[in-house]
């Protein structure tokens, strides 16, 4: 099958490496201003104090999806989505200390693991003008790789894992785009958003199309603002468009020190830059010294983990 060859399974290996190394990487500089990307290096968490190299809630919640996909489920199903429901809940009872507000808000609200897209639902019709946030976007590109075979089961299950805590259409349909395109990279090894536009919902299909083009043809400063979710994804393209070179590994270096050199909130921005690069670069064109301390929650999983769940989810 197309997805067993050595090249894809270093891509989709590189997906989950990637998308932690960029939130460890921003973790030493979340919500400070803008800075040189040059200058930008593994630090201690600047809100956790955690030690260089742990990741943050970035990674936390993409593993408790990739733990769940590692095991065969179909992500559509209201099985597996209980599934990660319950390992959502299992991570925040064990009190993370970097979590944000709305998934904190949906999570406390939830009677259970079956209860959290009714939670979810019930935030979002509270708070209307807050309740984009980029949440979702910074796990879906585990998605991917649960649903290498099929464009339209990556797009529904996108739409459905996010919806858990952030059912917004502005948030369901940035996963569906996000998530297509870390696809189409891992079987390809090539960059483009574009290719799940189709498949976005029409209600917001211009709203994305025109985010993409800003980001396209944006400075550095435009995308110094990025929590709500159409700017993450702005921010993130941004750091992709703007280092483009012709080594996977230096555009991944180089888009990553971008991303975390935007600002503000800079684990996620790095974390979903991180994703989508890695899954041209491979878990092979990653730096080693940034992969040599990876860690955090559940512990026991360090970057060779990464690699390993990710072709558990794969090959299953």
């Amino acid at each position: 099958m197309e997805h067993r060859t050595a090249e894809v399974l270093d891509r989709s290996a590189g997906v989950l490496l990637g998308c932690s190394v960029g939130d460890a990487l921003g973790a030493g500089y979340e919500f400070n201003g803008p800075c040189d990307p040059d200058t930008v290096t593994m630090l201690p968490g600047s809100l956790t104090g955690r030690p260089a190299g742990e990741w943050t809630d970035d990674t936390e919640m993409a593993i408790a999806i990739a733990l769940v996909a590692a095991e065969g489920a179909d992500l559509q199903t209201p099985s597996a989505l209980e599934a990660i429901g319950e390992k959502f809940l299992e991570w925040f009872e064990d009190g993370p200390d970097d979590i944000g507000n709305q998934t904190a808000s949906v999570l406390a609200g939830a009677d259970g693991p079956d209860d959290l897209a009714r939670s979810a639902r019930s935030f979002t019709a509270s708070h209307p003008r807050s309740s984009a946030a980029n949440g979702s976007l910074m796990r879906t590109a585990v998605v991917a790789l649960a649903t290498l075979d099929d464009a339209d089961a990556a797009a529904e299950a996108a739409r459905a894992v996010s919806a858990l805590t952030h059912p917004d259409p502005r948030c369901t349909e940035a996963c569906v785009l996000w998530t297509l395109a870390v696809r189409h990279a891992v079987l390809t090894g090539t960059l483009d958003l574009r290719s799940g536009l189709s498949m976005v919902d029409d209600d917001v299909a211009d709203l994305f199309s025109e985010a993409i083009d800003a980001a396209e043809h944006g400075s550095a400063r435009d995308f110094a603002t990025n929590q709500y979710v159409v700017s993450s994804l702005q921010a993130s393209w941004f750091s992709v468009v703007a280092t483009r070179t012709s080594d996977p590994a230096t555009h991944f270096e180089r888009g990553i020190r971008q991303a975390v050199a935007l600002g503000n909130d800079t684990d996620t921005t790095a974390a979903i830059t991180g994703a989508l690069l890695g899954a041209v670069a491979g878990a092979s064109g990653i730096r080693a010294d940034w992969t040599a301390n990876l860690g955090g929650w559940p512990r026991g999983i360090d970057g060779a983990g990464l690699v390993d769940l990710a072709h558990r989810i794969v090959q299953s």
